[in-house]
């Protein structure tokens, strides 16, 4: 990362849950600022849809994680993005959809560290009962479910939670924070939510396709999260219970991640600094077909065992850090 990204994010005032535009942190959040306002908690609480997919899942052929010291285990979230019409709270089934954006977030035992892994969506990996398949297909064929078995498969990596939502409502939670700034080759451009939804599902005019779209989609979340805490959401009520209340009509959870749960991470991730959140790709060799002809990514699965091994130990960002040539990263270059 250049000396301007990092003096960018200096500026950055304390954007301690980034993660939040990955609807993980912007639910975290909703717990943590509903906490002390009880009719509000209530209110988002029941709005927010919840589904018990995790007790479909078959226990005994799960990963498990274990903490590598005295601390806390890691947490790792599984976000689902769905590119349908929806203008509600997502279908907990979901069968028959395929994932648009299927994103492994780590928030580090300690509570100092987020990472944001972006797997691209033709990427070609086994699905449970289906052979290979692209990876978005685990959510067509199995829901969310099967795309929770999928992704704990490919990594080894325990998922202790999971989030579906409206890719399209993504615009409408950028709408409420009154629009977002994107940085592009094109420069600073300000964006609305129809706009940014343009912006992150361009893919056929890009020079790598789906590569550089998965980096937009990364773009638009830093942005987001840049606007909640750059700008006066936190501080304002009628702001702020916009935003919570489009996070909350466009999101579906497992019934594990409860409003109290939401709360409790808040507070232990208080102290994580812009430079803490890290945005990457799943390290990938490139394009390629399949032996029925379809288009697909090659995931670099030599690169991909070490990464994966360590985010399952709850080591992701220190192994990044310590691999920075090796995994795509979102400041690796322009996004275009």
């Amino acid at each position: 990362m250049g000396q301007a990204a990092h003096a960018d994010e200096r500026r950055m005032s304390n954007t301690k849950r980034a993660l939040i535009v990955l609807l993980v942190i912007a639910l975290i959040l909703v717990g943590l600022v509903a906490g002390g306002l009880m009719f509000l908690r209530y209110k988002f609480d029941r709005q927010v849809q919840s589904a018990d997919w995790f007790a479909e899942v078959n226990t005994s052929e799960r990963p498990t994680m274990s903490p590598t010291d005295d601390s806390d285990p890691a947490v790792n979230f599984l976000i689902l993005g769905a590119d349908t019409e929806g203008s509600t709270n997502p279908d907990p089934n979901m069968r028959g959809q395929r994932s648009d954006v299927t994103m492994l977030v780590q928030l580090s035992g300690d509570r100092q560290k987020a990472t944001v892994m972006s797997i691209p969506r033709d990427s070609w990996v086994p699905i449970p009962g289906h052979g290979h398949a692209k990876i978005n297909a685990g959510l067509s064929y199995g829901g969310v479910p099967l795309a929770i078995q999928t992704v704990e498969g490919l990594t080894g990596v325990r998922i202790d939670h999971a989030v579906l939502v409206n890719f399209t409502s993504f615009s409408a939670i950028t709408d409420a924070l009154g629009g977002v700034t994107i940085n592009s080759k094109a420069g600073e451009q300000r964006m609305d939510g129809q706009q940014a939804l343009k912006f992150a599902r361009t893919r056929t005019t890009l020079p790598r396709g789906d590569f550089d779209r998965v980096r937009r989609q990364q773009e638009w979340m830093r942005a987001m999260a840049s606007e909640v805490f750059t700008r006066d959401v936190l501080t304002s009520p009628n702001k702020l219970y916009n935003v919570l209340d489009a996070i909350t009509r466009h999101t579906t959870v497992d019934a594990g991640l409860t409003m109290q749960t939401m709360q409790d991470l808040a507070l232990e991730s208080r102290d994580i600094r812009p430079g803490d959140v890290r945005f990457i790709t799943a390290p990938y060799t490139g394009t390629g077909w399949s032996s029925d002809g379809q288009s697909i990514v090659n995931l670099d699965h030599d690169v991909c065992n070490g990464l994966f091994a360590a985010w399952a130990r709850g080591e992701a960002a220190e192994y990044i850090d310590d691999h920075p040539a090796a995994i795509p990263n979102l400041y690796d270059r322009p996004v275009d």
